[in-house]
């Protein structure tokens, strides 16, 4: 059962739309959903749709005066999602620096 809900999640984290709303939410305030359809620049549907879409998996959570906040397991998603892209481009670099040499 955990391994589907981690493929769950991995499935989540692969739209770029979602990464977009974790990583506006990880600065660690509460932003509201006008704050977030502004900063997203989404319709009021899509987003609802994706917030929906974190809040199943427990990366972020509505607290409750309505505003989203991201969750420590969002967190740390977000922060590995990150990670791994700077590792890539790290490769990405050194690969390009042993072709040129």
């Amino acid at each position: 059962m955990q391994e589907a809900r981690d493929i769950e999640g991995l499935k989540v984290l692969g739209n770029e739309t979602r990464l977009r709303i974790l990583e506006i939410l990880s600065d660690l305030r509460e932003y509201t959903y006008s704050e977030l359809k502004k900063a997203t620049n989404l319709s009021s549907s899509l987003l609802a749709y994706h917030l929906k879409q974190l809040q199943r998996l427990g990366f972020i959570q509505k607290m409750p005066m309505g505003k989203y906040q991201i969750t420590r397991s969002g967190y740390f998603a977000i922060t590995k999602v990150f990670e791994i892209e700077r590792r890539a481009r790290g490769q990405e670099m050194s690969t390009m620096w042993v072709v040129r040499d």
